[in-house]
């Protein structure tokens, strides 16, 4: 019997969901750029993760079902696989997307997204 654990990080780190939708770093800067045009407001990749699991939060407030955790779980790992991928570029982690502008964020999307070692 898995654990939420195995579960989330099984279905972060899946490659069917990476093939589809990019490394969690592309695909959250992705959702990162559109939020943030959305809400007139810079919203960072780590924003998202965190989000993500607020949204969470508040549907086990609502009613429990352990996809919540799992998601929670798996989401904080997106979070963690996003650092590892940019000190792997050289960078500090996600942490370089609260100091850079929009337009910035902007350009490193296209970098990563067109990064064939995805």
């Amino acid at each position: 019997m898995s654990t939420w654990i195995d579960t989330a990080k099984q279905i972060a780190g899946d490659g069917e969901r990476t093939r589809d939708y990019g490394s969690p770093l592309v695909n959250f800067l992705r959702i990162a750029i559109l939020w943030s045009h959305w809400l007139n407001y810079k919203v960072t990749p780590g924003d998202v993760a965190w989000m993500m699991v607020l949204i969470k939060v508040a549907r086990e407030q609502a009613t429990h079902k352990d996809n919540n955790a799992i998601d929670i779980i798996g989401y904080l790992h997106c979070l963690d696989m996003m650092n590892q991928e940019m000190r792997e570029r050289g960078f500090s982690g996600v942490s370089l997307f609260d100091d850079c502008s929009l337009a910035v964020m902007q350009t490193i999307y296209e970098i990563v997204k067109g990064d064939k070692s995805e």
